[in-house]
């Protein structure tokens, strides 16, 4: 990959690590937060050269890292979401109490 194919605050994926793209300073990749070893590590500002290092990276699908973030991570994606038709809404309402 080029340093214009990456984007800021997507992931991508070097040997075991998945690291989330925060900016280029001359050939310095630098990251805001990693994954190794399916592990999350944190969220930390940290570089690596890789501009004619042979540094080979992959961007990933985000669902490919959900199991290793924590709770309540931005990146998280929500599959629980609350039914919301009608029917729904007045059942628990009814349920609750509440004319």
């Amino acid at each position: 990959m080029k340093k214009e194919d990456f984007v800021v605050g997507n992931w991508y994926k070097h040997s075991d690590y998945y690291l989330k793209f925060k900016e280029f300073i001359g050939d310095n990749f630098y990251y805001s937060e990693y994954i190794y070893n399916k592990t999350w590590g944190g969220m930390k500002s940290w570089r690596r050269k890789v501009i004619g290092s042979g540094f080979v990276f992959s961007e990933i699908n985000i669902l490919e890292i959900q199991s290793y973030l924590p709770p309540n991570h931005p990146d998280l994606i929500i599959t629980n979401v609350i039914d919301t038709n009608q029917e729904s809404l007045l059942t628990i309402l009814n349920q609750l109490n509440i004319k």
